[in-house]
């Protein structure tokens, strides 16, 4: 496991669903994770606690499928505050979320010329 990334879940990924999909999934990851980023910010500063969840929620789990357990774990500390209404926390660790997940990002980038397509 690097400090972001925990390699063996794309290895894991790749035998259940093959190499080539796999590494599929972690490239549309990797497009997706910022505007996912910037709407759980937009949705925190509005308040709209129901559209964090989701959109929380939403990168948690892709997150758990690629390995960034760090970043899915961060995800996951908002998840109950956000479930019962509460913002702030989101709010206050958006900073803390994108360095995380740039760091992912870059781990991740350098990890998906290994995955070869079936």
């Amino acid at each position: 496991m690097t400090e972001v990334l925990r390699v063996e879940a794309l290895g894991s990924l790749a035998d259940e669903v093959g190499a080539g999909v796999a590494a599929q999934f972690a490239r549309r990851y990797l497009e997706l994770l910022p505007g996912r980023l910037a709407q759980l910010v937009r949705a925190a500063e509005a308040g709209d606690a129901s559209l964090a969840h989701t959109v929380t929620l939403t990168l948690l789990i892709s997150s758990e499928m690629v390995g960034a357990d760090t970043l899915a774990e961060e995800l996951r500390d908002l998840l109950g505050p956000l479930r019962a209404g509460d913002t702030g926390q989101a709010a206050a660790a958006v900073g803390r979320l994108a360095g995380l997940a740039d760091r992912t990002a870059a781990t991740l980038a350098d990890h998906l010329p290994g995955m070869t397509a079936e």
